[in-house]
């Protein structure tokens, strides 16, 4: 008799065993879930970024190339004061708007200055890149990130 009630005692303290060791498994398979889940979200954010970031730089350059482009007259109109409007460039994944003024920013006066907002379509992540230029020596070039 003494037998039955030992073997009783032993099969209910391997269910609780298994209930744990369960319970354990769980815990941790939920806790790698989420560093996953935190870790695919930060990758993403970064990679948006950065896609915006080239997106606004690669404006900021097609901007430079239009205004040295056609023997620099649109470059030539600006430095005489005539102003050029914003314009929007299209990309497959987001556009860019680009703008062109003389600077009045300290240490680039009378430089212009090229200012590049690039907003992803799917994510709406923003950048904006802004680059200066001397108009006289149009190859000395800065770049500065907003």
């Amino acid at each position: 008799m003494k037998n039955k009630l030992l073997i009783k005692e032993i099969n209910g303290s391997a269910l609780a065993y298994v209930i744990i060791v369960l319970m354990i498994m769980s815990i941790l398979a939920l806790s790698i879930a989420q560093i996953f889940n935190a870790n695919l979200k930060q990758t993403k954010y970064l990679q948006n970024n950065l896609e915006a970031y080239y997106l606004a730089y690669s404006g900021a350059l097609i901007g430079y190339e239009a205004l040295l482009a056609n023997s620099n007259n649109r470059l030539d109109d600006l430095v005489n004061g005539i102003s050029i409007s914003p314009s929007t460039i299209n990309f497959s994944n987001g556009n860019a708007t680009v703008s062109a003024e003389i600077s009045t920013d300290v240490n680039f006066e009378d430089w212009i200055k090229i200012t590049s907002e690039a907003i992803l379509d799917m994510s709406g992540a923003r950048y904006t890149r802004v680059m200066y230029f001397d108009p006289t020596d149009p190859l000395d070039v800065l770049w500065r990130n907003n």
